[in-house]
Protein backbone atom coordinates (compact mmCIF):
# COMPACT_ATOMS: atom_id res chain seq x y z
CA UNK A 1 0.00 0.00 0.00
CA UNK A 2 1.14 3.52 -0.72
CA UNK A 3 -0.27 6.81 0.41
CA UNK A 4 0.32 10.09 2.13
CA UNK A 5 0.05 10.61 5.88
CA UNK A 6 -2.87 13.07 5.86
CA UNK A 7 -4.66 12.15 9.09
CA UNK A 8 -3.70 11.29 12.66
CA UNK A 9 -2.40 7.78 13.23
CA UNK A 10 -0.63 6.19 16.22
CA UNK A 11 -1.07 9.52 18.02
CA UNK A 12 0.95 11.38 15.37
CA UNK A 13 -0.57 14.42 13.69
CA UNK A 14 -0.52 14.43 9.86
CA UNK A 15 2.98 14.93 8.46
CA UNK A 16 2.24 14.94 4.73
CA UNK A 17 4.99 12.34 4.32
CA UNK A 18 4.65 9.49 1.85
CA UNK A 19 4.17 6.08 3.45
CA UNK A 20 4.41 2.59 2.04
CA UNK A 21 3.97 -0.87 3.55
CA UNK A 22 3.12 -4.36 2.43
CA UNK A 23 0.24 -6.61 3.39
CA UNK A 24 -0.61 -10.20 2.68
CA UNK A 25 -4.09 -11.68 2.91
CA UNK A 26 -5.14 -15.28 2.58
CA UNK A 27 -8.77 -16.25 2.34
CA UNK A 28 -10.37 -19.68 2.39
CA UNK A 29 -13.44 -19.80 0.19
CA UNK A 30 -16.12 -22.45 0.22
CA UNK A 31 -19.16 -22.41 -2.04
CA UNK A 32 -18.29 -18.89 -3.19
CA UNK A 33 -18.15 -17.48 0.35
CA UNK A 34 -15.14 -16.47 2.41
CA UNK A 35 -15.18 -18.69 5.50
CA UNK A 36 -11.74 -17.81 6.91
CA UNK A 37 -9.33 -14.92 6.52
CA UNK A 38 -5.76 -14.37 7.66
CA UNK A 39 -3.81 -11.19 7.17
CA UNK A 40 -0.51 -9.65 8.14
CA UNK A 41 0.74 -6.09 7.64
CA UNK A 42 4.11 -4.51 8.20
CA UNK A 43 2.50 -1.41 9.68
CA UNK A 44 5.44 -0.95 12.05
CA UNK A 45 7.26 0.33 8.96
CA UNK A 46 4.76 3.22 8.90
CA UNK A 47 5.92 4.33 12.37
CA UNK A 48 9.41 4.93 11.04
CA UNK A 49 8.17 6.70 7.91
CA UNK A 50 6.10 9.22 9.90
CA UNK A 51 8.83 9.81 12.48
CA UNK A 52 7.24 8.00 15.42
CA UNK A 53 9.76 6.26 17.60
CA UNK A 54 9.23 3.61 20.21
CA UNK A 55 9.57 4.90 23.76
CA UNK A 56 12.88 4.20 25.46
CA UNK A 57 12.69 1.23 27.84
CA UNK A 58 12.23 2.02 31.51
CA UNK A 59 15.59 1.76 33.34
CA UNK A 60 14.30 -1.20 35.41
CA UNK A 61 13.34 -3.07 32.22
CA UNK A 62 16.68 -2.32 30.56
CA UNK A 63 18.55 -3.71 33.59
CA UNK A 64 16.48 -6.91 33.46
CA UNK A 65 17.81 -7.73 30.01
Amino acid sequence: MRGTHLGPIFGVAPTGRPVEFREMHVARVRDGRCIEHWGVSETSKVWVQIGKTAPAPHPDQAAAR
